[in-house]
């Protein structure tokens, strides 16, 4: 069981009896538990989460019991083949007869088959309701794979955001620290101390609203992978640059048919036309085979029932063959005509579905290959840039311990700096993000 830890460490800015190192040591050991919270038993690489959402979520679980109901359905269609088989008996009283024994016996069998071209094709529309289920199942888990992913990859962009802003309020404090020490020796103004303490006092609120929406976002993810949240799970790893792909629309379009919607979209279209052929059925005869055996007893109780002469048993049995042929269907404006030109209709509405699901599709291909091919352009600058403020904020400290510029233009620098470090990182969060959805747009992985 973990421990929960407080995320943010806030110091009081002067402590009776305290020196600055020891508030240092605290922070130091406060530091030290964040650390740890991040890579204790809580901590997940990205795929231990997919590997428990696939496990432990519950619309996973719901979607394979539905295909397992499927399976079995498809299993035993061949049951509908199979004859009727029946068995009977009856014990009945004539009360108007005067004979000593009024009572009779019957005992029957009887068989009943009915054949039908509907019979055959309803066979093969269980076989497609299973290959839908199937896909039901795949798109499920590849939603599941891709929600999981960007909710991850979140979560690390948040943590970088935490990081870096850390970095600031820790450059803060001790730009405060030092005036103090500077105004005590009387070389600055209180003016400049006070200036100096608000810069830092302002970034502790930031600082802690960061890490309050960091906790509830791992809450969040927790209940995605199937967890309980009450002990939110910390992701290990880091967001790194997106894998290089091609970004050509053509290349990518031959993995269109592979997409789990268009699958089920064009087997839609093949379950309708099914549908519109059983409905084409109904005017078709049926042939039906019967067979019954039953004996009966007038004398149940009187004579013996297994007698050495003459048996008591009237035997009979028979066996028919029946060819029905529905006559409503000839009415102009039956309800199995009415049902055929539905199925006409439905058949329309899914080839017409198909349609905009290749649409739709080849949009999520294209708007996912160009935010790539927007941070492969983009990556390269940005990193020039965070370089370019990281030297621009060591030459601001450097003036700024010779006096040559004042406080206000040193936080300018570091919020240059924050921006670039910040732009660089979410372009890559973006980048990973649309190879993310471009794996969920062509129904395969491209790493």
């Amino acid at each position: 069981m973990r421990c929960p830890v407080k995320l943010g460490v806030r110091l009081p800015l002067s402590c009776p009896g305290k020196s600055p190192a020891k508030l240092w040591l605290i922070g130091l050991i406060g530091g030290l538990l964040f650390v740890a919270a991040a890579s204790g038993l809580g901590a997940l690489t990205l795929e231990e989460a997919l590997d428990t959402a696939l496990r432990n979520n519950i619309g996973i679980e719901l979607d394979r019991i539905e295909l397992e109901r499927r399976l079995r359905a498809q299993q035993s269609s061949h049951n509908r083949f199979h004859p009727s088989l029946s068995a009977g008996s009856q014990l009945s009283r004539d009360i108007y007869s005067d004979s000593d024994d009024p009572w009779a016996t019957q005992f029957s069998l009887s068989s009943n088959l009915s054949l039908s071209v509907e019979s055959v094709r309803r066979g093969r529309l269980t076989a497609m309701q299973y290959q839908a289920g199937e896909l039901n199942y795949e798109s499920a888990q590849a939603a599941l794979v891709r929600d999981v992913s960007n909710a991850f990859f979140g979560l690390l962009l948040e943590a970088e955001r935490i990081r870096i802003r850390r970095e600031a309020v820790a450059a803060a404090r001790e730009r405060f620290e030092l005036a103090e020490a500077e105004f005590e020796a009387g070389r600055i103004s209180r003016y400049d101390l006070l200036s100096q303490r608000v810069a830092y006092e302002n970034q502790r609120p930031e600082l802690a609203q960061l890490e309050d929406s960091y906790y509830l976002a791992r809450r969040d993810f927790t209940l995605l992978i199937g967890l309980s949240p009450g002990d939110p799970v910390v992701p290990r790893g880091d967001i790194g640059s997106p894998v290089p792909v091609s970004t050509e629309a053509e290349f990518w379009s031959g993995y269109l048919e592979r997409r789990p919607d268009i699958v089920r979209a064009r087997l839609q279209i093949e379950e309708r036309r099914l549908g519109r052929s059983l409905a084409a059925n109904e005017f078709l005869p049926t042939l039906s085979l019967n067979a019954s055996v039953s004996r009966s007893n007038t004398t149940p109780f009187t004579e013996p029932w297994f007698g050495e002469d003459e048996s008591p048993w009237d035997k009979r049995g028979s066996f028919g063959i029946g060819l029905s042929v529905p006559l409503g269907t000839l009415l102009p404006n039956s309800q199995r005509r009415i049902a055929l030109e539905d199925a006409d209709r439905r058949v329309q509405e899914a080839e017409l579905q198909y349609q905009r699901a290749v649409l739709r599709a080849e949009n999520d291909i294209e708007a996912a290959l160009r935010r790539l091919r927007r941070a492969e352009s983009s990556l390269e600058l940005l990193d020039l840039n965070t370089e370019l403020a990281e030297e621009a904020y060591r030459l601001a400290e450097t003036s700024f311990e010779q006096g040559q510029i004042d406080a206000l233009e040193l936080r300018n620098a570091r919020l240059e700096l924050e921006r670039a470090q910040l732009a660089a990182l979410e372009e890559r969060y973006r980048g990973r993000i649309a190879l993310i959805e471009l794996e969920y747009a062509v129904g395969t992985g491209v790493e």
